[in-house]
């Protein structure tokens, strides 16, 4: 592996590896926090919702209670039944209005009627004040009456036909919550001398479940004993969701939320109820699980997300760095294998101040040194070689070896030995041609000549088995050469060519020409 990649795997896990398992972790206990916060919020929220319920419940209950035992109402009632006097009569209807106008108000109680004796002179007074005929219809009425329920809740889409326009809304589309009461006679405790109904608007109790449904797919719904849905945060609630009140009755008999998880056609929600008092109903509220985890989903999505940003982000950096720190490292190498190939004359500029930096600098001091070592050992060989030629030269007196040879030469015509006078005359050319006067760099043609000498003397030692053919053109015997380039070859050829053969003959073939500007 290349040290840009090692380098980007270091910084990509260094970062990634612990970004990761932070991420694994707070990603547990942020949805484990999250699960248990909305939990608390919902039960909060539905605990809430409940109070305010509880309030209207009870300012209702408390003001039916102020007007079935007040003193001058009953008395009112009780005296009706037997009135004759139509001044008093009219008189008692006008502070039985008064009085139950002043109870009502808009936000807490829309609306107090009171149902009384159809022989009564303002029964028909349809305001607030009715006679018992105008409940003949009721669903609830015969049932109460025969019972002799002291209270009764009920849900009713209008407004037992009165036809009075209240705040400019129709009757019968108002629907209200009603308190029924009965009013008993005191000194015939036996006779129902009036009916309270007060009412308040269903809508302001809807508004209150709507605020305890903390999720957008939770809602909240109140129900009576009789699984009938008084009011609901959600208009069409499907059968399966309405639990059944008996088996919620005794778990909130101590008027206590109750609060569990539960599930549903394989869904999982989270189910709080609560008994409301001086009434027969209990309040649900249904968070289905997948909202709860909803969040802490949503929340998971994000720091994955995050993590694969900054993931993202951290290789994007990891590779820069790697490839800022590989980029001049491999700048170096480059010049270092210019140098390998013997080119010297290079300098590098110093990219950046720390341990590349310097090493590039450091680089350049050692390419001059050995440039220069290099070119002082080339130096010092040149001057040694030069040195042991002139020691072998000045060893040997060209003059001297002339002379001498020539003196052999004559001897040897005296006593009529021509044969080593031919050898010695062709020694002497040899080595003439060899010395050159001390001249390093000679004709072609003398070098040819220099290697016929040389085969010349060695055919003398062995019988001529050595055949030289020369093809050399003759356009290029006049171009110089370092001298005895061509014998060292020849002799190779002959001490390792010809005389390795069974029978020590063998033919040399020298050729020379002109080749696209070259001498071959």
């Amino acid at each position: 592996m290349k040290l840009k990649r090692k380098l980007l795997v270091a910084f990509f896990s260094l970062i990634i590896i612990p970004l990761g398992i932070f991420t694994i972790i707070s990603n547990e206990r942020v949805s484990n926090a999250i699960e248990s916060l909305v939990k608390y919020s919902s039960i909060h929220s539905f605990e809430q919702a409940e109070a305010f319920l509880s309030y209207k419940i009870k300012k209702m209950y408390d003001v039916s209670n102020v007007i079935t035992t007040d003193k001058k109402t009953v008395e009112i009632l009780s005296k009706s039944l037997y009135a004759t006097d139509l001044i008093d009569q009219f008189i008692n209807q006008l502070d039985l209005s008064m009085y139950l106008t002043s109870f009502q108000n808009d936000d807490e109680i829309f609306k107090v009627n009171l149902y009384v004796n159809d022989s009564c002179f303002y029964a028909n007074e349809n305001k607030n004040i009715y006679g018992f005929a105008k409940l003949e219809t009721s669903n609830w009425y015969n049932s109460f009456i025969k019972n002799r329920k002291n209270v009764l809740w009920i849900i009713s889409s209008e407004d037992e036909g009165v036809s009075a326009n209240i705040n400019n809304i129709e009757p019968a589309i108002i629907k209200k919550v009603s308190l029924i009461r009965s009013i008993i006679n005191p000194n015939d405790y036996s006779k129902i001398i009036g009916l309270l109904k007060i009412d308040i608007l269903e809508s302001n109790i809807r508004d209150i479940l709507n605020k305890a449904s903390p999720t957008k797919n939770s809602f909240t719904y109140i129900t009576n004993s009789k699984n009938e849905i008084i009011s609901s945060s959600y208009e069409n609630l499907k059968p399966e969701w309405i639990f059944d009140y008996n088996s919620f009755d005794n778990k909130v008999k101590n008027s206590e939320a109750f609060s569990s998880i539960y599930k549903i056609n394989s869904q999982k929600i989270l189910l709080t109820c609560k008994h409301i008092q001086y009434t027969d109903w209990i309040i649900l509220s249904v968070v289905p699980y997948n909202d709860i985890l909803a969040v802490s989903t949503n929340i998971k999505f994000q720091m994955v997300f995050l993590f694969l940003a900054l993931g993202t982000i951290s290789y994007f950096i990891a590779y820069l760095i790697s490839k800022s720190i590989t980029k001049r490292i491999h700048f170096l190498i480059e010049k270092m294998k210019k140098i390998k190939d013997g080119d010297f004359n290079i300098k590098i500029e110093a990219m950046g101040k720390d341990e590349i930096g310097e090493l590039m600098c450091n680089f350049n001091d050692m390419a001059e040194k050995i440039s220069y070592l290099i070119k002082e050992q080339y130096r010092i060989g040149q001057e040694a070689k030069n040195s042991e030629l002139m020691a072998l030269q000045s060893q040997i007196n060209p003059h001297f070896l002339y002379n001498t040879m020539d003196l052999i030469s004559w001897i040897a015509i005296n006593n009529n030995v021509p044969e080593i006078a031919s050898i010695v005359k062709s020694l002497s050319k040899f080595y003439k041609l060899s010395l050159n006067k001390g001249a390093n760099i000679v004709p072609i043609r003398d070098e040819i000549e220099h290697v016929k000498l040389y085969v010349d003397l060695q055919n003398r030692r062995f019988n001529n088995n050595i055949t030289l053919q020369i093809e050399a053109e003759e356009e290029i015997y006049n171009y110089t050469i370092p001298k005895i380039i061509l014998q060292p070859i020849v002799e190779n050829s002959i001490m390792h060519g010809i005389f390795k053969r069974k029978d020590k003959k063998g033919i040399i073939k020298l050729t020379g020409r002109l080749q696209n500007g070259c001498i071959v």
